[in-house]
């Protein structure tokens, strides 16, 4: 048997450790949205609500690889900040522990290359102190850097690994824009970068976009991108009714659906002879994604939510009772799509990966057992909840077929 491929795209995408989207969150009419963000167009799509309807803004925002999730920066006034931690998959809201150096914090940024979360504190609505926290989300370090009227409002790392800090009302040294040099010693330096005539004072917060290797800006309700010396911004376009003060870099969710059909077996299964159909996504030796679930019938309709970090070429596997597992080619999108219908041959009892004398023999071992009762419950291949005659003759029928 051939693995069967799905055309989902026209062509084959070659897998990217950097896949995802461009993110951002939105205050609506009855609190925040979190929305996905076209750079090509700049419109912007929510994909799910936050609430927060008590917040004044969320400012600030990053993708913490470590979590897997999305963590934000609500202000409540001039000395009371919270964290919010985002799945990016239910789109639910839940606090995290962390270490907190004060109640009003401003910036967050999570940096892959060094797997630290950096955060900037301070208070009345100026933040001029760095935060760096080690894996475990403690304290691993406390930094002032010496520089008078220092305000801390976004921080971004470009995909050389520098660490860049903006905040468009409180410019030092001629500009809002600088790289931070030797950002992990107590004396950090401040590079300016660019000049003040570039900004529309509307920018609230910065993301890299690893696969375009730009980092964008958000303008209130333009989306922009500096150049690579980050001495200019270029504009792409309006987000369609929306005002995104906090961007990332991350994931967002995909559902994919289908039809799983299992061989002869009847309509609706007996009481007590359910299936549990486990499937994985491997791409490679990596098992990209996995799960379960119970069925009571022989069509089962499928759908679940992924990342859409998941690209490329893949191999979907489906596994269950005395179904011979079955697998499907596949190229993962970053849209919502659908499989098809997939038919999973039936026959083998003892989970041996092939329909055999073995088999035969086990269905025989089983004769007249009725379940839910001792003995095994895959010997009784059509789900009609006894072993008879009918199952000896779908082993028989599917003698030979062996495992995709």
């Amino acid at each position: 048997m051939k693995l069967r491929y799905s055309a989902i795209l026209a062509g084959l995408i070659g897998q990217s450790a950097y896949a995802g989207s461009l993110v951002g969150i939105a205050q609506g009419m009855s609190g925040y949205n979190m929305v996905r963000i076209d750079t090509t167009t700049g419109l912007a799509e929510v994909m799910f609500s936050l609430g927060m309807e008590g917040a004044l803004t969320i400012s600030s925002m990053t993708y913490d690889s470590n979590r897997k999730k999305y963590v934000a920066v609500a202000h409540y006034g001039s000395n009371s900040s919270f964290l919010l931690w985002i799945d990016p998959l239910n789109g639910s809201v839940t606090s995290e522990t962390i270490d907190i150096f004060s109640s009003y914090f401003e910036a967050v940024e999570h940096w892959p290359w060094a797997n630290r979360l950096i955060m900037t504190y301070g208070a009345n609505y100026f933040t001029n102190t760095f935060v760096h926290y080690n894996q475990l989300y403690q304290i691993n370090t406390v930094v002032w850097p010496n520089y008078s009227g220092l305000d801390m409002d976004t921080v971004f790392i470009d995909g050389q690994n520098n660490i860049f800090h903006l905040d468009v009302n409180n410019p030092i040294s001629s500009s809002p824009l600088h790289r931070i040099d030797n950002f992990f010693t107590s004396n950090p330096t401040f590079v300016p970068v660019g000049t003040q005539g570039i900004y529309t004072g509307t920018e609230y917060d910065c993301a890299y976009h690893p696969v375009q290797d730009r980092v964008y800006v958000t303008r209130g309700n333009n989306l922009a991108y500096y150049n690579a010396s980050k001495t200019a911004i270029t504009n792409v376009g309006n987000y369609g009714g929306h005002n995104v003060t906090a961007l990332a870099y991350g994931p967002v969710p995909v559902t994919v659906y289908g039809t799983l059909v299992l061989d002869d077996m009847i309509p609706n299964f007996a009481p007590g002879v359910n299936r549990t159909v486990n499937w994985a996504i491997k791409q490679g030796t990596v098992t990209a994604a996995s799960g379960s679930m119970v069925t009571s019938s022989s069509t089962v309709n499928f759908s679940t939510v992924l990342p859409d970090t998941i690209q490329g070429y893949s191999i979907w596997e489906w596994d269950t009772g005395s179904s011979l597992k079955e697998k499907l080619i596949i190229v993962m999108p970053g849209t919502s799509f659908g499989f098809g219908t997939v038919h999973l041959l039936n026959g083998d009892a003892d989970h041996s990966g092939e329909v055999d004398a073995a088999d035969i023999d086990d269905v025989i071992a089983n004769f007249g057992n009725s379940y839910p009762g001792p003995g095994n419950v895959d010997a009784d291949v059509d789900g009609t909840g006894e072993v008879d005659a009918g199952d000896i003759d779908i082993v028989i029928a599917c003698f030979g077929n062996a495992d995709d």
